[in-house]
């Protein structure tokens, strides 16, 4: 799996079966005997990632606003620690993905089911408008995350998850920057 995410990373769903055999130190019928497709195991690589991100989002908090903050707290944690992972989940809206359409609106509808949890409680508690639809926030949340991991990374900086989820948060609760610290 591993190998399979470098790869998808590298070079986008395009490389070929041999390569990531190689690549992983296993024959390429090891690789079919646990995979029945190259898609399949992009598919697995890429719910693995979603699978870490669920985990990173998973707070227990006494307020809606402190489980927002730790969610988006966990959620910049995670992309500072993979910041070419986190480019990895926007493949499945990529038009060349390699992936049949059922595929990636199953993965899309679960990144996005999974931000959106986090926000909806934001939402009934009045911390985000809560007449904005959540899964377009969700993905304006995503999309926001990525565009600017991939400016800092292009721009030397390094990522620090605390200045991140400053940022997302203050995006989130439209406020500026210094006003929100978060608890």
């Amino acid at each position: 799996m591993e190998a399979a995410l470098e790869l998808l990373t590298e070079r986008g769903s395009g490389f070929p079966v041999e390569e990531l055999a190689r690549r992983a130190g296993v024959t390429k019928a090891t690789l079919y005997y646990h995979f029945r497709s190259k898609e399949a195991l992009i598919r697995e690589a890429l719910q693995r990632e979603i699978r870490g991100m669920r985990q990173a989002l998973e707070v227990q908090a006494d307020s809606p606003e402190e489980q927002l903050c730790q969610a988006v707290r966990g959620l910049a944690d995670w992309a500072a620690e993979r910041p070419q992972r986190l480019r990895l989940l926007v493949l499945p809206w990529q038009p060349d993905s390699g992936l049949r359409t059922q595929t990636v609106l199953r993965l899309q509808r679960e990144l996005v089911r999974l931000l959106a949890k986090v926000l909806l409680a934001g939402q009934a508690a009045r911390l985000l408008d809560p007449s904005w639809p959540t899964e377009l926030l969700a993905v304006a949340l995503y999309g926001a995350l990525s565009h600017v991991v991939e400016h800092l990374r292009r721009q030397g900086h390094p990522l620090d998850p605390q200045e991140l989820s400053e940022a997302l948060l203050a995006f989130l609760l439209r406020r500026p920057l210094s006003a929100h610290r978060g608890p």
